[in-house]
């Protein structure tokens, strides 16, 4: 089977139009038609994108002996574990900050209406150089 007959059983299988397609790969019509056709070849660009469209590799579409589309390599798919890593760490981290909230909100329930031992209290000093308008901690 050669590319312009690929295309044509690739596109029906897929279930688009020929007009549908070309706006999918931003050509017109008339280049779909004349790949369909064969009296043009889609770029090396609108093949890529075609081999991804269509779920099939960039040498099914390019050699006549392949007979059963192959899947292409999956960037995705090497990728994915670096997707379900960053998902984890931020579920991780949103259960952090909410158990630390809830947790925070429990203390402060706990702590409402308890006396603050004496010992807790700081205590101010006035230092003679802080003293204003005359007073002195002498004349109390």
């Amino acid at each position: 089977m050669n590319l312009t007959e690929k295309l044509i059983e690739l596109r029906r299988k897929s279930g688009l139009t020929q007009q549908e397609l070309a706006e999918a790969v931003n050509v017109s019509r008339q280049a779909v038609s004349r790949w369909e056709m064969g009296d043009a070849l889609p770029s090396t660009e609108n093949l890529r994108y075609l081999s991804g469209l269509y779920h099939v590799s960039f040498d099914y579409l390019l050699n006549d002996s392949a007979t059963e589309p192959e899947a292409p390599p999956k960037e995705a798919a090497r990728s994915l574990p670096w997707k379900w890593i960053a998902l984890l760490l931020a579920g991780a981290l949103l259960l952090t900050a909410a158990f630390w909230w809830v947790s925070s909100v429990h203390r402060a329930k706990e702590d409402e209406g308890k006396p603050i031992p004496i010992e807790d209290l700081e205590q101010k000093r006035i230092a003679p150089e802080d003293e204003e308008d005359g007073f002195s901690l002498e004349d109390l």
